[in-house]
């Protein structure tokens, strides 16, 4: 079973929120690429097998947020609309506790309607019908023969094991419905009158037009003045009631202000809770009070004013429509042209009531709304890499598409997981410096001590030298039993520092798996960086050595041999 989540009502937004994804196909022609299925479990059910299934996808606790279960018809929209205002205003919602079988899942059905079948060519009119605009429109948009019924035939899960997820959607279909819903629209009646003239609108029935270049206020008000010289009585009646009805925008303002500034706050939650109730579809006006409560000075008033014009500008049209209702279209055209029009009552009717003569969409939107794609001209293209390595011959090959391409032309990419990896690197590299700091720190601390360590060793040691100079040894050659000695201390050191480094390393291999789950990142000592550590400790410890022997060496015999 699982379960619904919770947390989703808060700061969503909805419009950029994508329930249904397409899946990754295989190379080889299988609907899904081996790669999706090591980095999913099945856990009820079987992948698709055709076109016509789909997978539900639920997360690493068998739970689906609230906006997937009502999209799959599992929760009322009244009551998910109501946890959406409730959730919106800052009240704490509860979260249901509700639970489905995997089988209630896998017999539910979808029905995907290509985008073209909702308009219909009307012939006697040159133009289309959207069915839509009718009650009955959407069953007879249901009941399509070039409807494609979908099946959920299993629910996946994330595999544990998985470093990354390729999946962002909730109910995921193969490539082959594409496939499938761009054939048939391909072969719309719609779409082949639209592609076979590109200067009609064929939705509309108008030529397309210039919409980078709209007529100026001056050409619309000569075309407003003409349309309404030319106007039947119906016509002019119907204009001369339009503009009555337009309410001044600084009265409107004014009056809002005078009623905003005469009421507290409190008096004007009261005033509307019950309205606002009513369109909440809730009775219960304590929560509607707890809601506008909890709104800020700036939203509520920003509410309080926009509902006070939408009622000032209601009563005065109800007025100005009572007291023309007694009037007849001969007596609202005779008034019209008794009617000083100004620019702005020109302008409404060139808006509300001119005809257009060009259609306001365009070729390529037309297409875009009818559902027409043409797969050889993608408006993006994902590239899935397995590896680094192909990453990093992935963007090779657009390197080298973007030098030997025009500036319009070159490709313009995001590498996320660059940038990731640059955040972390220069997180990894700031705390290596202060490492090196106070490594640094304690390499010269060390030195400072072997170079002590070893001016002891001459200070204990002066009458041994003081023998070695009178049985022939030179300078240099007491010179070199202590740099002997400062060598064997530093060779010693780096090989002992080595070893330590190499048996540590075991147990941070395994607290690293344990972490992070990737049991292909581990911690290494390389060959070359042994080596090099090692001739660090050597020149250090030779380098903090070298006075002490050279005082050695600069020792008079004589008084050497006579110190205790």
């Amino acid at each position: 079973t699982f379960t619904p989540g919770s947390g989703f009502m808060s700061g969503v937004s909805f419009s950029n929120y994508d329930i249904w994804e397409q899946m990754l196909p295989g190379s080889d022609g299988g609907l899904i690429d081996p790669l999706l299925k090591e980095q999913y479990d099945v856990i009820a059910g079987r992948w698709p097998e055709n076109e016509e299934e789909i997978v539900l996808v639920v997360d690493e606790n068998n739970e689906l947020n609230d906006f997937v279960i009502w999209s799959l018809g599992l929760r009322d929209v009244e009551k998910m609309r109501a946890d959406m205002l409730a959730s919106s205003s800052g009240k704490q919602i509860e979260v249901a506790s509700d639970r489905w079988e995997y089988g209630d899942l896998l017999s539910r059905e979808f029905r995907v309607i290509p985008a073209a079948e909702r308009y219909v060519w009307d012939e006697s009119t040159r133009s289309c019908t959207d069915l839509l605009a009718g009650d009955a429109g959407a069953d007879l948009l249901w009941a399509s023969p070039n409807a494609v019924t979908l099946k959920i035939s299993g629910i996946i899960r994330k595999n544990p094991d998985a470093v990354a997820a390729m999946l962002d959607g909730y109910l995921c279909y193969t490539s082959a419905l594409t496939d499938r819903v761009l054939e048939v629209t391909s072969e719309n009646e719609l779409i082949k009158r639209q592609t076979a003239d590109p200067s009609t609108d064929v939705i509309s029935g108008l030529p397309f037009g210039n919409a980078s270049d709209p007529a100026d206020d001056a050409a619309k008000i000569e075309e407003a003045k003409k349309y309404i010289s030319s106007a039947g009585e119906k016509q002019r009646a119907a204009i001369y009631r339009a503009l009555s009805l337009r309410v001044d925008d600084a009265l409107v303002e004014e009056q809002t202000e005078q009623f905003m500034s005469g009421h507290s706050r409190k008096e004007l939650e009261e005033m509307i809770s019950e309205s606002f109730a009513d369109q909440m579809g809730s009775q219960d006006l304590s929560t509607v009070m707890q809601m506008l409560s909890a709104m800020s000075d700036e939203d509520f008033d920003s509410l309080m004013r926009r509902m006070v014009s939408e009622k000032i500008k209601k009563e005065y049209e109800a007025q100005v429509s009572q007291s023309l209702s007694g009037l007849g279209d001969a007596e609202l055209s005779a008034m019209l042209g008794e009617k000083e029009l100004d620019d702005n009552d020109l302008l409404s009717v060139y808006e509300n009531f001119v005809p257009s003569e060009v259609s306001e969409s365009t070729y390529e939107e037309n297409l875009k709304l009818l559902g027409w794609a043409d797969k050889d001209s993608p408006t993006s293209v994902s590239i899935y890499c397995r590896t680094f390595a192909d990453k990093e011959k992935a963007e090779q090959v657009i390197k080298g598409y973007n030098d030997s391409s025009e500036e319009a032309s070159k490709i313009t990419y995001t590498d996320y997981v660059a940038q990731m990896m640059s955040g972390v690197s220069t997180i990894i590299n700031a705390i290596s410096y202060v490492l090196m700091a106070f490594v640094s720190v304690s390499l010269v601390v060390s030195s400072i001590m072997i170079g002590i360590i070893t001016y002891i060793s001459v200070l204990e040691r002066t009458k041994e030298i003081g023998i070695l100079r009178a049985v022939g040894a030179s300078k240099n050659d007491v010179s070199r039993v202590f740099n002997a000695e400062t060598f064997i201390v530093g060779l010693c050191a780096g090989v002992i520092g080595i070893l330590v480094t190499l048996v540590v390393l075991l147990p941070i291999n395994l607290i690293i798996h344990a972490l992070s789950g990737v049991m292909s990142l581990n911690a290494a000592l390389p060959l070359s960086t042994a080596l090099l550590l090692i001739a660090l400790s050597l020149g250090l410890t030779m380098l903090a050595g070298f006075l002490p022997s050279r005082l050695a060496a600069k020792k008079d015999p004589v008084e050497a041999l006579r110190s205790e």
